[in-house]
């Protein structure tokens, strides 16, 4: 289900100097480069999330404007997401079947 995170495309990392945890994207072209999700919503009745990101540091020598204005790189942070959340609703799946199964 992992995909992008079980081919190394990224990893989750924390800063415990600002009470965070981010995403490190590992692959070129943008290795280096780590953000955080804000507000994410979800569009009723269609197949689209909203979601705010926010990229707290970016590899010597890449702008940041430009990387924000990064069509591609905006894509794979939604992409991101999306298995993000698909790996947690799994999860909390599997544990609420393991739940009924206690009864």
């Amino acid at each position: 289900m992992a995909e992008l995170f079980d081919t190394g495309v990224y990893r989750v990392v924390d800063n415990d100097k600002l009470n965070m945890t981010g995403i490190e994207i590992t692959q070129a072209p943008y290795e280096g480069v780590i953000f955080v999700y804000g507000k994410v919503q979800f569009v009723e009745g269609k197949q689209h999330l909203n979601f705010q990101r926010n990229i707290v540091k970016v590899p010597e020598g890449a702008d940041i404007d430009e990387l924000n204005k990064d069509a591609n790189l905006q894509k794979l942070m939604g992409d991101i997401l999306v298995e993000l959340i698909q790996h947690q609703v799994e999860k909390d799946d599997a544990g609420t079947s393991a739940d009924n199964m206690d009864d």
